[in-house]
């Protein structure tokens, strides 16, 4: 089983890290799936990112295009971009309408 294999990778992290942690195997029935083959990394870092802001999983695959280019920049600027999430939304919206045209 993956999640056991995680878990057991991420206590042996932390114990040499110095840091005694347990942590909780949480499998989601409801949890979010790709419809593809081809998007599965932005997928999990989507779906990474909501966990750690600790704000509800709701990855769609309609997102991806502009999470991917989300994802882009915010390689680009070495930097993740939450206080600046809706200046890059509306670039990337810009972006997308243009190569629609």
């Amino acid at each position: 089983m993956v999640q056991k294999t995680i878990k057991r990778y991420m206590e042996e992290y932390c114990r040499e890290m110095g840091k005694e942690r347990t942590f909780d195997i949480k499998i989601r029935e409801d949890a979010p799936l790709q419809r593809n083959t081809v998007d599965c990394g932005v997928f999990v870092c989507q779906n990474a990112e909501k966990i750690a802001r600790q704000v509800y999983v709701n990855t769609r695959q309609e997102d991806l295009k502009e999470a991917r280019l989300t994802m882009m920049l915010e390689i680009f600027k070495g930097k993740l971009s939450a206080e600046e999430r809706g200046d890059i939304r509306e670039f990337i919206i810009f972006q997308l309408h243009q190569k629609e045209r």
